[in-house]
């Protein structure tokens, strides 16, 4: 009895240690590989999948883990022909050479005839906005929603809008040479997206946003839709508003007039046609917090997907919905794109495209194929 009970002790234990040194390497090591001194591909791939076979073996491989694996896979198909003849990585800084922009002693070579004649100016938001008494003072972060205005006779006066998840939103006033905040008054201050009904600054029309963090919404919930008549100057609450502390999630919008809007939320896709007076359940998911969030629209037909690998569309401005793909229940995004003549595109976790066919109950053929791993 003593022995069995040490040899599982021991099987306990390798499965801890593989699951445990795969975990916590996988997303490190190997990627950092080729920019870090004396790294080896051909023992990093011999360690990497020795690992994920005894995992294998034993039954043990989790779902993230498998994920990971593939990823691990793509990157060793990335970097097989890349590499040199002993498995030694070439330098970062040979791309960089080959174009002329650093000479053989890695110098930076003004003189290079690729060097682009270009010049970039940062244009902003550059500046945090006041605190208002925060004891953690709103920060700028990173830009995820823009919306021009267009001044037709003078570019100069054109109008910039835009917004961060963690930084509320800024207005330029002269096409981007200088930017105030606008939403720093409010408890919430994460803009996942802004919308208009109007791109002409003659014409303001009406903008919406919706509040919160999409992509990250444990940094910050959101507190609702609002919107503003006079080109993002000041903002109001439309009545889809929620209590900072409720823990609420909001996706993307599409504004099909200044009256009608459509946008994601945690268990439903919400439209209204009375400017945010009243809104309604226009489809509704078949998980707790499936999230509806990515939008795409073209004429009369919106694509949504939702957090847990659906895809749904209307063809009648968002009142009524069809499910192309169901959600599964794991979580999965897809981005979701539409070109020019109208045509929609959507691309899972993995890589994959598909070109979707809006006609009856839809449909979505693949575009291009993902190398398999080696």
């Amino acid at each position: 009895m003593k022995s069995k009970i040490t040899l599982i002790a021991v099987l306990v234990c390798t499965v801890f240690f593989f699951n445990s040194s795969v975990a916590q390497s996988q997303e490190i090591e190997y990627k950092r590989a080729p920019v870090e001194n004396e790294s080896n591909y051909f023992e990093i791939t011999a360690q990497k999948r020795a690992g994920f076979q005894v995992l294998k073996s034993m039954g043990t491989l989790s779902r993230s883990q498998n994920k990971a694996y593939k990823q691990f896979e793509r990157w060793a198909y990335f970097w097989k022909d890349r590499i040199n003849s002993d498995g030694t990585f070439p330098s970062p800084l040979e791309g960089w050479k080959n174009v002329g922009l650093l000479d053989n002693v890695q110098a930076h070579n003004p003189t290079s005839a690729s060097q682009s004649t270009q010049s970039w100016t940062n244009i902003g938001p550059q500046t945090n906005p006041v605190p208002n008494g925060y004891p953690n003072p709103p920060q700028l972060g990173r830009l995820n929603a823009f919306w021009r205005y267009k001044d037709m006779s003078n570019e100069s006066g054109s109008v910039l809008i835009v917004g961060a998840p963690t930084g509320g939103i800024w207005k330029s006033t002269d096409n981007g040479a200088t930017w105030s905040p606008k939403f720093d008054t409010f408890a919430g201050i994460g803009i996942t997206d802004i919308k208009g009904s109007s791109t002409d600054t003659s014409v303001p029309g009406v903008l919406y946003a919706t509040t919160g963090d999409y992509d990250a919404q444990e940094v910050l919930n959101s507190i609702g839709v609002y919107k503003s008549t006079d080109m993002g100057e000041t903002w109001t609450a439309t009545n889809l508003s929620y209590a900072l502390s409720g823990a609420q999630l909001l996706g993307y919008l599409v504004v099909v007039d200044d009256n009608t809007v459509v946008v994601g939320a945690a268990d439903h896709i919400k439209r209204t046609t009375d400017g945010g007076a009243t809104w309604t359940d226009v489809l509704t998911g078949d998980f707790s917090g499936q999230n509806f969030g990515r939008m795409a629209s073209f004429g009369t037909n919106i694509v949504c997907t939702d957090a847990l690998e659906g895809i749904h569309f209307s063809t009648d401005s968002g009142a009524t919905w069809t499910t192309l793909q169901a959600a599964t229940g794991n979580s999965g995004k897809h981005a979701v794109t539409v070109d020019e003549t109208g045509v929609f595109f959507v691309q899972n976790q993995m890589g994959q495209i598909k070109q979707l066919d809006l006609t009856g109950s839809g449909s979505a053929t693949n575009v291009g194929t993902i190398p398999p791993p080696i």
